[in-house]
């Protein structure tokens, strides 16, 4: 009988077991569903207000440079084939997301003409290193929108990027002034997609990457990303 006993609640503790995997299971699926979700959000959260500028700039364009009208649409046709072809939230080279950052800008620059002045100071050695896709496009757009409401006359913007003893600095530099979030006067603000930044550099790399900002150049803002040059694989 003791034996009978022993055997059923043996059998109750595997099936409990088994109920309680299942659930963890079931829990790490949702949870891996809703972070895809929010990696795929966060790749279509290319602000829209770039797309919705760019096709206004584009149809004015039409009628005054015919010329210049159809290269924005070829230039905004490869950037935007270019980031719907990228899938979740892959690693990608410093080569490969600095032509996405150059697509990026060249459109901008139609759109801006003499208005933009734009920099780019990148060592060749940075050039392989990994680092999150997309992690300097929503730097740049920061430094177009607000550079662009806050720099009082040519809006420039400098991209920087160091490999310094196995650590990458990426830098968005332009002229203006940060904006605080208690104080933004925009209603689209920023701050929503800096700490998105924020948490996938902590789950790519934990404490071994930040990202800061500061204005101790007078009459520019600067956002420095600084991770490892070779992060660990997942």
């Amino acid at each position: 009988l003791v034996a009978a006993r022993t055997a059923e609640l043996a059998h109750k503790a595997e099936a409990l077991e088994r109920l309680h995997e299942l659930e963890r299971d079931e829990t790490l699926a949702a949870r891996l569903a809703a972070e895809t979700a929010r990696l795929e959000l966060l790749r279509y959260q290319l602000n829209p207000h770039f797309l919705f500028n760019s096709l206004n700039s584009i149809r004015a364009l039409v009628y005054s440079t015919p010329d210049a009208a159809g290269e924005m649409v070829s230039k905004l046709a490869d950037f935007c084939r270019r980031t719907l072809s990228r899938s979740g939230d892959e690693m990608v080279s410093v080569g490969d997301e600095l032509e996405m950052a150059r697509n990026y800008l060249d459109i901008e620059q139609v759109r801006w003409q003499e208005g933009l002045q734009i920099e780019v100071d990148v060592a060749d050695s940075t050039l392989p290193c990994k680092l999150p896709q997309n992690l300097l496009l929503p730097l740049l757009e920061n430094a177009i929108k607000y550079g662009g409401r806050t720099s009082p006359g040519l809006l420039q913007v400098r991209i920087q990027a160091r490999n310094e003893k196995g650590t990458l600095t990426c830098s968005i530099a332009n002229t203006g002034r940060w904006v605080k979030p208690d104080t933004n006067p925009f209603t689209d603000s920023t701050q929503i997609g800096l700490q998105n930044l924020r948490q996938r550099l902590a789950r790519h790399y934990g404490n071994k990457a930040a990202m800061t900002h500061d204005n101790a150049t007078e009459g520019w803002v600067t956002v420095r990303v600084s991770l490892p040059c070779n992060p660990p694989t997942a």
